[in-house]
């Protein structure tokens, strides 16, 4: 996972010149609640708005103040417990469903 931190942690990197351009179209003024920016930029993106039809306001926002840093091994932690409590019985039964029905054995 480091390699994968890393890069996510390279996309919340800006210089000062492109974000003064981005903060000036979007309207804002110092001082700058940084956490609500990420949070309106998390927002926007979890939406069910497709990103293509995502206002300009919306993407613009993006590129100065970025989203929350995900939680990488929480994210793959749930993701593990998911299969191995939901996905993994499934598969089992179908198989075994399988296997009742048309007489395939188990390999073991």
């Amino acid at each position: 996972m480091g390699f994968t931190r890393c890069d996510i942690a390279s996309l919340q990197q800006s210089d000062p010149i492109t974000r003064r351009y981005y903060v000036s179209y979007l309207g804002l003024m110092e001082p700058i609640d940084e956490r609500e920016q990420q949070r309106l930029n998390t927002e926007a993106f979890a939406s069910r708005t497709r990103n293509e039809q995502l206002p300009a306001d919306d993407v613009i926002r993006i590129k100065p103040f970025g989203i929350r840093e995900p939680d990488l091994e929480k994210a793959l932690r749930e993701f593990a417990a998911l299969l191995d409590h939901e996905a993994l019985p499934a598969i089992a039964r179908v198989f075994d469903d399988a296997v009742g029905r048309f007489g395939f054995e188990r390999f073991a």
